[in-house]
């Protein structure tokens, strides 16, 4: 039998056991650009059964269908400690490499660095190293396997250091983006993986995170940026990469066109953001689009359980909830005051109202040590109503406390509702947010009303109902 392979027709004898179905795949000889499906003037080149498109500048994506106008510059930062192997370590790099086809390289658009760590962090290259497509997708590929422990501390800091450096090519015009591809947690300075992350985050870098395989996913989350449902993705193994390519692409090209119709309300100034736009609202204004007024003064209180039940790692997750929904209510107005308690058999007060200026208290509640112990919820209330006490006083602000818990109070629990009944008799709103609570009696018999009550099913979850708790704040409650 005889197949039309390449130009040339080739007799096949003997082999019964191949179909000619599967003969007629080898041989294919399909124009896969015959369809035309590269968009926006890009120039399709055809493969066996595939095809690729070589995109014009301004343009990515398999069809160079993504509009990429503004400019940005990538760190990837992969991980090749010993649980990964050599030969899971090309797939990595396999998969930065595809990233890279996809991304409009060059001096005005997007500049990639790389670096890669086990004990120790090591430079692949740097953003002004190479500005050619080619030139990059080189230099991932002579990237070395390196076996070692797991400090992802030490690399995001030369990323920090050394790739996001203005005399290596970082330009301060352009969106840093820090894209993180491990197998599992630090284990070298563990302590001081998400410092790091965090350093990078409040110097302007949006944080990616990729985990591969089934491990514990707080630290993962915790360097990603916010929302990080957005921003940390995990996949079954190494050979699941495909998926995240688009995301990726998306996340990194951005379209300066968005701002066009300025889709900002009440005079907020719109700017390109990651995957979407974002509004500079002006005070008194919150939200996507600054639609939420906000503008009457809080007194806000948070009161955080940090008993032995919700341990370390979860505590950390109740920091970043506050910590982003601080910065969400803050945004509206500077006339806004914070104070942070936590409690477990004792209670601390962090900080009173108006010790720390809106700017700085983000910082102060990311670095609040986590005290084990039982859960005395009743101690907290009054803490907060002494607070209030002290440093409030100010009859144009709205009192507000928000407690967050993960149960049900086990010492002094007798006072608890008595605490939060007097807090309610003098004015104040009191929220309370229960996670992966069953028996909610307590926390409702706590809350102003059942509007004031949220749950969260468990503490990842904790960024689903910010956006409500926010609006809630803002509502007021008539005084």
């Amino acid at each position: 039998m005889a197949y039309l392979c390449n130009g040339k027709y080739n007799y096949v004898n003997g082999l019964t056991d191949i179909s000619d179905n599967i003969m007629a795949y080898l041989c294919n000889e399909k124009d896969m650009c015959e369809t035309n499906p590269c968009q926006n003037g890009g120039h399709c080149v055809s493969e066996r059964n595939s095809y690729f498109c070589e995109c014009r500048e301004g343009f990515a994506g398999q069809n160079c269908d993504q509009a990429c106008d503004a400019k940005a510059d990538v760190a990837f930062l992969i991980d090749s400690s010993g649980s990964i192997g050599q030969h899971n370590f090309r797939l990595v790099k396999d998969f930065v490499y595809k990233v890279v086809e996809e991304l409009t390289i060059g001096k005005r658009h997007t500049r990639t660095g790389l670096v890669s760590y086990s004990t120790s962090a090591r430079m692949g290259f740097h953003l002004d190293d190479y500005i050619t497509k080619s030139g990059v997708e080189d230099a991932i590929s002579s990237v070395g396997y390196v076996y070692g422990n797991t400090n992802t501390a030490a690399g995001i800091k030369m990323v920090r250091r050394s790739v996001f450096n203005p005399s290596r090519g970082d330009r301060p015009d352009a969106q840093n983006f820090l894209i993180i591809i491990t197998d599992g947690v630090s284990n070298v300075k563990a302590e001081n993986t998400i410092p790091e992350a965090q350093k990078a985050k409040e110097e302007g870098v949006h944080v990616i995170t990729i985990g591969v395989g089934s491990f514990d996913s707080a630290e993962l989350r915790a360097m990603a940026s916010e929302p990080t449902d957005n921003n940390m993705y995990i996949i079954d193994d190494f050979n699941s990469f495909a998926g995240l390519k688009t995301n990726l692409v998306k996340a990194t090209c951005r379209d300066e066109s968005i701002c066009n119709d300025n889709p900002c309300l009440n005079g907020g100034v719109c700017s390109v953001g990651v995957n979407t736009f974002q509004c500079k609202c002006p005070t008194g204004y919150s939200g996507l689009r600054c639609e939420k007024a906000c503008i009457d003064r809080k007194d806000i209180v948070f009161v955080l359980d940090s008993s032995s039940s919700v341990g370390k790692d979860n505590f950390q997750y109740m920091l970043d909830f506050v910590r982003a929904l601080v910065e969400e209510i803050a945004g509206t107005s500077n006339e806004h005051r914070f104070a942070l308690i936590t409690y477990s058999t004792r209670v601390n007060l962090v900080f009173s109202l108006g010790r720390y200026s809106n700017g700085n208290v983000g910082k102060v509640i990311s670095t609040t040590r986590y005290k084990a112990g039982s859960t005395n919820t009743a101690g907290g209330l009054r803490t907060a109503a002494d607070v209030l006490k002290m440093n409030g006083g100010r009859s144009s602000a709205e009192d507000i406390v928000i407690l967050l818990t993960d149960g049900q109070s086990n010492l002094n629990s007798r006072d608890t509702i008595p605490s939060a009944e007097a807090l309610k008799q003098k004015g104040v709103k009191v929220i309370t947010v229960g996670i992966k609570i069953t028996d909610t009696d307590e926390i409702k018999a706590i809350a102003s009303s059942e509007k004031e009550v949220f749950i969260a099913k468990d503490f990842q979850s904790l960024t689903d109902i910010k956006q409500e708790i926010s609006e809630n704040s803002c509502q007021g409650n008539g005084r």
